[in-house]
């Protein structure tokens, strides 16, 4: 849905040896069209699944952005987003490429307005 209410993140990933060996971000419900999130993944690619390079990634994730005085908000909720996806994916290292599994995650935006997301997350 483009109410913001439904957001569709997609990540394809491999996390071997404790590092992103493979990585694709895309995030749906932000942007008129779909994102890939390549400033993201080009700080994973080959680094290792750590707090401070997920935070780094989660960070980037929103590079370039220019939202409307109103959708500010969906810069603070994907930030948030991306970082519970990375993680997660972090915590489930494998070295099974492209398994798929649907993550749910349900976010408050820090910001005063209040905005809340529940998102399905495609992994």
């Amino acid at each position: 849905m483009r109410n913001g209410r439904w957001w569709k993140c997609a990540a394809r990933a491999v996390v071997a040896d404790g590092a992103f060996k493979f990585i694709r971000l895309t995030a749906g419900g932000v942007a008129p069209v779909p994102l890939r999130l390549t400033a993201s993944e080009a700080a994973l690619q080959g680094k290792a699944a750590n707090a401070a390079t997920i935070a780094e990634a989660a960070r980037l994730a929103t590079s370039g952005a220019k939202p409307l005085p109103m959708t500010g908000y969906k810069l603070d909720l994907l930030e948030g987003v991306v970082r519970d996806l990375l993680e997660r994916l972090a915590d489930r290292e494998t070295s099974l490429p492209f398994a798929h599994t649907t993550i749910v995650i349900r976010r408050a935006c820090s910001r005063p307005c209040g905005a809340r997301a529940t998102l399905r997350i495609f992994v």
